[in-house]
């Protein structure tokens, strides 16, 4: 069963960030701008396909990915950020999104080693 709640939060971020890059000026669009699209949406991607697969390793694998990818979403969102390109965004309310969904992912992939761990005792 997925956690539609940590598939909902990806979602809302993938989507407002992709509406804030398109607002991007035009010569940070192809280079930032097209960075923080493709992390988010691999964030997004990896959620989505970590909590579908029945193979718990697997799944532990993939939502590790996510949070790696939110680790890179930090450096490109501050990156962003610093170069004026956020200016109608509420840093704060981006780094709650970005937290709110690395600490989701971790604590799934947690739960997940957790569950392995006592399965092989």
């Amino acid at each position: 069963e997925r956690d539609t709640s940590l598939v909902d939060v990806a979602y809302d971020l993938a989507q407002s960030l992709y509406r804030h890059t398109a607002r991007f000026p035009d010569d940070e669009r192809p280079g930032i701008g097209a960075q923080l699209r493709a992390t988010v949406l691999s964030v997004a991607s990896h959620v989505a396909d970590g909590l579908t697969t029945d193979d718990p390793a697997e799944r532990q694998e993939v939502l590790r990915q996510a949070a790696i990818g939110c680790v890179t979403l930090d450096i490109e969102l501050r990156l962003a950020l610093d170069l004026g390109c956020l200016q109608s965004v509420d840093p704060e309310a981006w780094e709650s999104l970005r937290d709110e969904l690395a600490a989701s992912i971790e604590a799934v992939a947690d739960g997940i080693a957790l569950e392995r761990r006592s399965v092989r005792r």
